[in-house]
């Protein structure tokens, strides 16, 4: 079985606390370095964020997002 890459360019995203539950998810921002979140990682996708997001494996990558009220 090939491992699938998933891939997709934000724009402006919105403020989310991520939780990974499963796998790994690679966050590029526009002009910055890779970083790599893995399963029990916890990071913040800050407000206005621009940038790549890569999931791999054969929809492995689970996540739990909590997103602040307006």
């Amino acid at each position: 079985m090939d491992v699938i890459s998933n891939s997709g360019d934000f724009t402006d995203m919105s403020e989310e606390f991520v939780y990974v539950l499963n796998g790994s998810a690679t966050l590029t921002q526009v002009g910055g370095e890779p970083q790599t979140f893995y399963t029990g990682d916890f990071f913040v996708v800050p407000e206005g964020w621009d940038g790549n997001w890569t999931v791999e494996g054969n929809h492995l990558y689970r996540e739990l997002i909590a997103v602040p009220a307006d």
